[in-house]
């Protein structure tokens, strides 16, 4: 399955690709099946259900600092805000079955128990991020949330040329019977890079561990999707720092 990331109306400034244009932007994702990982190899995590990655991306190799301390760049969870491109991160969603545009959230609570950014107001759908962790909202769904399969995206634009380095943890946050686990990603300038599936017992997950190449302008986007659009119980943290 081939899905078209294209910039909404009111993209932020530095949002347009490396050369300098808007407009659509080609992504490769793998279906719900999980059996297809676009150009990241074959999915064989996917396939045997366990939480795992998938195949290499490529990895640009360690970024060679010499004596050097890294530079942090951007921290989801620090630079978390409630003003959209604060801190160089944006909030955001797609609908992979529908124009599969990503929309930027316009909707952030701030009172308890959950506040952040939502897809929505009035509960229409589960979609969500906080500073540490993200919910999709998916057609098999609960609460009465509208049937509606949104993949939720968190995005940092670059203000910097060169190999970047990624770091962070996926896991899952609720646990119970119901979850079939969730399906995350991270994608550069509409390219996957990294893609590892979490079962929904998993409250351990993963660690990211990944050097990309970006430009000034390329996004970032770390995407939490529901497995077989089924949302149950999806939230997960999700969080990243990013350094050079």
């Amino acid at each position: 399955m081939f899905l078209i990331f294209m910039a909404c109306e009111t993209s932020p400034p530095g949002h347009e690709g490396k050369d300098g244009d808007t407009g659509e932007v080609d992504w490769e994702v793998p279906p719900d099946s999980a059996d297809d990982s676009g150009d990241s190899g074959d999915a064989e995590p996917f396939e045997t259900g366990d939480s795992g990655e998938i195949d290499d991306t490529g990895d640009s190799g360690p970024v060679d600092t010499g004596s050097e301390e890294p530079v942090v760049l951007a921290d989801s969870v620090t630079g978390f805000s409630d003003v959209q491109g604060e801190n160089g991160w944006w909030y955001g969603y797609i609908e992979p079955d529908a124009d599969n545009i990503f929309v930027e959230m316009t909707s952030f609570n701030y009172g308890e128990p959950d506040p952040g950014w939502y897809a929505a107001t009035g509960g229409n759908y589960w979609t969500f991020i906080d500073a540490e962790t993200m919910h999709p909202n998916g057609e098999v769904t609960t609460g009465g949330r509208l049937p509606v399969e949104q993949w939720v995206v968190r995005r940092w634009v670059s203000t910097v040329d060169g190999t970047v380095h990624l770091s962070g943890q996926l896991a899952k946050m609720a646990i119970d019977g119901e979850t079939n686990g969730v399906n995350g990603y991270v994608y550069v300038d509409g390219v996957m890079r990294w893609a590892w599936y979490i079962e929904g017992w998993d409250d351990v997950g993963t660690e990211l561990d990944k050097d990309v190449d970006v430009a000034v302008g390329s996004t970032v986007d770390f995407i939490l999707d529901p497995r077989d659009s089924d949302d149950r119980s999806d939230r997960s943290y999700f969080y990243a720092t990013i350094s050079q």
